[in-house]
């Protein structure tokens, strides 16, 4: 579940330099805080509501000095950047390490893989970001769906999100669209 230390020569498909490169940017905080409600406890400490179960406690942490997250409650998980952007969005290890580079702007390219083949998931990932764009922009300009969906959460939520149920075998997690 964790990725691995430093110490650790090979990862396979994804080089250790763009591993290295990629942890060493990454801010934990600010990419936990894109699912979870963070508030200071402490010095140099961040909790919140755990993304992964239920509670009305939170005893998720975050420690943005040690790049590390755990929950301290019912699931009792934790990890790295990484394997917090693993879990939240049920990817592998080498689509959370280039979703990451991706969103600081860093250049990635898995290790074993062909030009042709890094070309043509490029492009499937730009013709998500325009869907993804298209459908934002569509729900920012349709109050009627925004009062819709505002009644339809339950009472003293503060967020609209609006949730998404996949039914792909690789992504039986409903996911969480919250409008920018």
């Amino acid at each position: 579940f964790l990725s691995l230390p430093r110490s650790v020569t090979a990862v396979p498909l994804v080089p250790r330099e763009k591993i290295d490169d990629v942890r060493d940017r990454t801010n934990i905080v600010d990419v936990v805080k894109r699912y979870v409600e963070l508030k200071r406890a402490g010095t140099g400490s961040w909790k919140g509501l755990c993304p992964f179960h239920t509670e009305k406690t939170a005893s998720f942490h975050v420690n943005p000095g040690r790049g590390l997250w755990r929950c301290y409650g019912a699931c009792g998980t934790g990890g790295d950047v990484f394997s917090f952007v693993q879990k939240a969005e049920n990817l592998s290890f080498p689509e959370a390490a280039e979703k990451l580079a991706r969103r600081y702007g860093l250049p990635f390219q898995r290790g074993s893989e062909s030009p042709e083949r890094a070309s043509e998931r490029e492009k499937l990932y730009r013709t998500n970001l325009l869907a993804e764009r298209f459908f934002r922009e569509q729900y920012r300009n349709a109050p009627h769906v925004q009062t819709y969906v505002a009644r339809r959460l339950p009472n003293g939520t503060s967020k609209s999100p609006i949730f998404i149920t996949l039914t792909l075998p690789s992504a039986p997690r409903a996911m969480v669209f919250r409008p920018r």
